[in-house]
């Protein structure tokens, strides 16, 4: 027998970052087939290191109370009858899996991957809502919805853009929503390291239909590499990293938070950074809070940015889609409670 976690216990497991092992596809099958789904399993998923750990995590996503317990999510295969019991819901799959499907933890459990994951949430969820799950296993932060003060855990990322649209392309048994993954993956960047980038990586290059600007995807994070000369004038400063980069473009954008200047010293080397990439023909521009939360400013800055990259969108009152503008918006600038 095996356990196969999926849904929020999937979801919270990659929030963890533990380590996973991709599990053959002739071993992941007969893994499914062997599947169990009851109460023992239950109570042994809740008694797992990172699922105790994250408990708080876990019931913010759920939105349970305190006393309350958190239905655990287990993968069966499609043979399987179908177990009710409190606290636990059971997903059929259907055999056989794809190369990649299944994952392996050091507990021994197993979980549906990252990949497999996210076509199995397309079903349900909207772009926006998957577009924002994709940047967090693609990304390189985990949020903390337990704490009160909205931190997140920098880690490595699970996924890539690449590795779910390649798994895509051989799930061809799987019913999925082929049209939202798709949507998705041409406008989600690799990367993220914080709730802000993800916020706007969707706001700007999700297509208009769903709300977003339609921009050019960006590289997130993109390290250049200095000069000799470059990094003497950077302080020893071997390379940098710019938030936004569309390179074929010579644009760039950088956000920068509440807390970004430390200093009148951490101010300067943001402008002799800035210089030193105007030299190598890209034009930096920067955001802040304010201009992102002020609706108006923030469309007069997209479309700044759109005549850079030679992009054309509509703001405005007058947008034909400015009630999705305004929603995804609400959306992605909140806390991004999805899994």
């Amino acid at each position: 027998m095996s356990i196969v976690l999926c849904d929020l216990d999937a979801w919270t497991l990659f929030a963890s970052r533990a380590p996973l092992r991709r599990v053959p596809k002739e071993e992941a099958g007969r893994a499914l087939e062997r599947a169990t789904c009851t109460t023992a399993d239950a109570a042994l998923v809740r008694d797992l290191p990172w699922r105790r750990e994250l408990d708080g995590h876990v019931r913010v996503l759920a939105g349970a109370a305190p006393e309350d317990d958190v239905s655990v999510h287990l993968a069966v295969s499609e043979g399987k009858a179908r177990h009710r019991a409190k606290g636990l819901v059971a997903h059929r799959m259907a055999t056989p899996l794809a190369e990649g499907s299944l994952c392996s933890t050091e507990q021994g459990v197993l979980t549906v991957s990252p990949e497999l994951y996210v076509l199995m949430r397309s079903r349900i969820l909207s772009p926006a809502s998957l577009a924002v799950v994709v940047s967090l296993l693609c990304g390189r932060y985990s949020p903390r919805f337990d704490d009160p003060s909205g931190t997140s855990v920098q880690c490595e990322p699970v996924a890539s853009v690449a590795s779910i649209r390649s798994f895509a392309k051989t799930c061809e048994g799987l019913w999925f929503s082929r049209t939202n993954v798709c949507r998705v993956l041409d406008c989600v960047a690799d990367g993220s390291r914080s709730p802000m980038e993800t916020a706007l990586n969707v706001l700007l290059s999700l297509s208009a239909r769903d709300g977003g600007y339609g921009l050019p995807k960006p590289a997130l994070n993109s390290p250049i590499h200095l000069s000799r000369n470059e990094v003497f004038a950077m302080r020893g400063q071997r390379r940098c990293e710019i938030d936004f980069l569309w390179p074929d473009h010579g644009a760039g954008l950088e956000y920068d938070g509440g807390g970004h200047f430390d200093s009148r010293e951490a101010m300067e080397q943001d402008r002799l950074r800035d210089a030193l990439m105007k030299e190598r023909g890209l034009d930096i521009v920067r955001w802040t809070w304010p201009m992102v939360s002020d609706e108006v400013a923030f469309d007069l800055k997209v479309r700044e940015l759109a005549r850079k990259l030679g992009a054309k969108v509509s703001t405005g009152p007058c947008c034909n889609r400015l009630v999705e503008r305004r929603a995804l918006r609400a959306f992605v600038l909140g806390r991004h409670l999805v899994w």
